[in-house]
């Protein structure tokens, strides 16, 4: 479920502020069940966090990505962590800024495609898709394709909004795929989620409510 998220290298242009939140999601996964997903985006000491936490049945999985603003529209990754949780399995991970120097971790990434995506419209488009990089758990680089076409605006908790489709893929792969739908005025929220993870499995995420200025955990 975590494929969200991802880095965006792009010309500087000004982008929305960066508001602290926190959203919550109805989570539902094919031949698993259904759970929740929250995730929180707060600023402590100039620095921001993105938290995403899951629970589906036996299931958990959370990450953190700590970040600074990097310019007006980038991010520059400083810590990423989290782990997963089955059966009395459990994982564990944790990545410095050295091991993020290249590309972003998927939380910190997920932000700043949201702050880009007023100029990312009007080039990654259905016909000329755009290509990014983002550091997964391992530390290592992987790519993604992604386009952005228009969309009517919709009703959310915190009123009507602007919103374009996403849908980003592995790069040179038709799976995974994630289809969303987000706003240039909410970076960093899912308004709603489908990702086909494979051929038999597709996890959905449905926005169930989205405090704005929220402060802590």
């Amino acid at each position: 479920m975590f494929l969200l998220l991802f880095a965006l290298a792009l010309p500087a242009e000004a982008a929305p502020a960066l508001t602290p939140f926190k959203a919550q999601y109805a989570l539902s996964v094919d031949g698993v069940g259904t759970g929740q997903l929250t995730h929180w985006l707060t600023r402590r000491d100039g620095q921001f966090e993105s938290h995403m936490r899951a629970r589906i049945n036996a299931i958990t999985g959370e990450e953190t990505g700590v970040f600074t603003l990097d310019g007006q529209q980038g991010v520059t990754a400083q810590r990423y962590r989290g782990g997963y949780h089955l059966l009395g399995l459990s994982r564990y991970f944790q990545l410095d800024a050295g091991d993020l120097a290249r590309a972003p971790d998927r939380q910190s990434a997920l932000i700043a495609l949201g702050r880009s995506m007023e100029l990312a419209k009007r080039h990654c488009m259905p016909n000329t898709p755009c290509t990014l990089d983002y550091t997964d758990q391992s530390g290592t680089v992987r790519t993604l394709d992604y386009t952005l076409s228009s969309h009517a605006p919709i009703k959310t908790p915190v009123g009507k909004v602007a919103t374009l489709e996403l849908t980003l893929t592995a790069h040179g792969t038709p799976l995974p795929r994630l289809h969303a739908l987000v706003s240039p005025a909410l970076p960093g929220v899912l308004l709603r989620a489908t990702l086909d993870a494979s051929a038999s499995i597709t996890a959905r995420l449905e926005l169930e409510s989205l405090t704005l200025d929220h402060k802590t955990r």
